[in-house]
């Protein structure tokens, strides 16, 4: 029965991952492509373009500043309610991940503190 509850923890995690990735990779940069697309291609292929962006969800450091630290939501309304979204859902995928490993980590500890 504990298999099952981490398996479906675990499950449930990584659809929150791709989720995630899934929002920002394609709902957010898509949207700014459509409607934005001068501000898009200066995220992506603008002068700070330094390659892909291995570590994050976005394609380019450019475009995870604008979507994570950025204020400016270029007179469209839609874009901070889809930032707050794509980030609310990556903490949350984080916290559900950190939250899983730490529980099987002292579940093991436990596990084997009891054979003993």
């Amino acid at each position: 029965m504990l298999g099952l509850s981490f398996a479906i923890a675990f499950f449930v995690d990584a659809s929150l991952i791709i989720a995630a990735y899934l929002y920002t990779r394609f709902v957010f940069s898509g949207y700014l492509r459509k409607h934005h697309i001068k501000q898009w291609e200066q995220l992506l292929y603008g002068h700070e373009y330094r390659g892909l962006n291995i570590l994050s969800f976005d394609k380019t450091a450019a475009l995870w500043r604008f979507r994570c630290e950025s204020n400016d939501d270029l007179g469209d309304p839609r874009i901070s309610r889809m930032r707050r979204i794509s980030i609310h859902l990556f903490n949350t995928a984080m916290i559900a991940w950190l939250t899983l490993i730490g529980v099987f980590l002292v579940g093991s500890i436990f596990f084997v503190l009891v054979l003993k």
